[in-house]
């Protein structure tokens, strides 16, 4: 089953309703409304945005969102699950049933969580036998390493990143995260010595 860390999707305009607009940004032009955006970048990656310039809904969000069940990524058996705890933010009202049935996914990263210790080894290994270095770059990243296509370009980004998933976890930026589950320790522990690997997809062309 495929999962996924991050996923983009648009949809009609008509899936959401009830929306607090004193926790949503109003862009105006010319004394017509743009949009409205709502985003928030912890404890979850969130981006609600009403674009009534292009009649469409944009939603963006991480497996985060599914708190205590993030371990199980983003998939096909809880999208539902996903949509219903934004809506229990209570800042909008999304019709789950029609954004599962008619949407249309822009971006996404699948990702997959391995048992493994030894990623630098890993990394030494991968940037030994990459076939074509000037195609391809092994770059550092946090608690990882990235290989990243060096024909890509900043809106085609083609790119796999390795890391290790507990010392993330570990980091200040996780914090509120952490503290807002049930039982981060449960959640820590399922993570150690695990590694995550993870692809950038960032175009409609990518995703099919």
């Amino acid at each position: 089953m495929q999962c996924l860390d991050k996923l983009k999707i648009i949809t009609s305009i008509n899936n959401i309703k009830d929306i607090d607009k004193n926790l949503f940004q109003t862009v105006i032009k010319n004394e017509t409304i743009q949009y409205y955006k709502y985003q928030q970048k912890t404890p979850s990656s969130l981006l609600i945005m009403i674009d009534y310039i292009h009649n469409e809904l944009v939603i963006e969000f991480t497996s985060k969102v599914l708190k205590d069940n993030f371990i199980h990524l983003i998939n096909k058996n809880n999208i539902y699950e996903c949509l219903d705890n934004i809506n229990k933010l209570g800042i909008c009202t999304l019709n789950i049933d029609n954004i599962i049935n008619n949407s249309e996914i822009v971006k996404c990263d699948p990702a997959k969580d391995i048992d493994f210790q030894d990623i630098k080894a890993l990394k030494n290994y991968t940037n030994s036998n990459l076939v074509n270095n000037s195609k391809w770059k092994n770059e550092p990243y946090q608690n990882g390493f990235a290989v990243r296509k060096v024909a890509s370009t900043p809106r085609c980004k083609e790119r796999t990143v390795v890391y290790d998933k507990e010392k993330e976890l570990q980091d200040a930026k996780n914090k509120s995260f952490l503290d807002s589950l049930s039982d981060k320790e449960k959640c820590l522990s399922y993570y150690k010595d695990k590694i995550r690997i993870e692809r950038n997809i960032n175009t409609k062309v990518q995703v099919l």
